[in-house]
């Protein structure tokens, strides 16, 4: 191998090199903002959920307080333990709704973390491989002379 080829092979592997390596790091970047978006992007769809159960709530009960004062029958007895055992499940389906929600912005935070931890240590791979591939030019070229 002559010698003028030796530092042209070597400059085009850190090259190549360390471009494969910031595209990798920029990678994992992207995926990490990516799981915070996705987590982002659910906790805006569980408030918009939220409100519009809440809304739903509001509905049912003035309709119910509407058709007692109607028919003549005072918020007591019956009609108030329907409306109470109402509320009451509205308010443990919005808690379950809320954890399922933080459990789902929690695990799409994860998987970006994860998908970027992996991006980055292909990348670190992939400087190793770089320096491999310099030391075996470098060998290749000593055995030569």
């Amino acid at each position: 191998m002559g010698a003028a080829a030796v530092p042209i092979m070597v400059f085009s592997t850190v090259a190549s090199g360390a471009m494969a390596y910031s595209e990798k790091k920029n990678a994992a970047i992207l995926a990490k903002n990516d799981g915070k978006k996705a987590a982002q992007m659910e906790k805006i769809a569980a408030n918009e959920k939220a409100i519009a159960r809440r809304e739903k709530m509001i509905v049912a009960l003035s309709s119910q307080m509407a058709m007692n004062g109607a028919s003549g029958v005072q918020m007591s007895g019956s009609a108030l333990n329907v409306a109470e055992t109402d509320l009451n499940e509205f308010e443990k389906e919005d808690r379950r709704s809320g954890i399922m929600s933080r459990i789902r912005q929690g695990n799409y935070i994860a998987s970006g973390n994860n998908q970027a931890k992996a991006l980055n240590a292909s990348a670190s791979v992939g400087l190793i491989n770089t320096a491999a591939s310099v030391a075996q030019i470098g060998a290749t070229d000593w055995k030569a002379n």
